[in-house]
């Protein structure tokens, strides 16, 4: 997978802060794994 565009970093940022109640795991939040939910 491409690495994430500046644009998707910041989307990252705020899809992290949305999520922070689910208590996801280190690897489900990790900025790849978000990338695949935003793509």
């Amino acid at each position: 997978m491409a690495a994430p565009t500046n644009e998707e970093l910041l989307l990252i940022k705020k899809f992290r802060e949305s999520l922070h109640d689910l208590k996801l795991t280190e690897e489900e939040s990790s900025d790849m794994q978000l990338v695949r939910w935003i793509r």
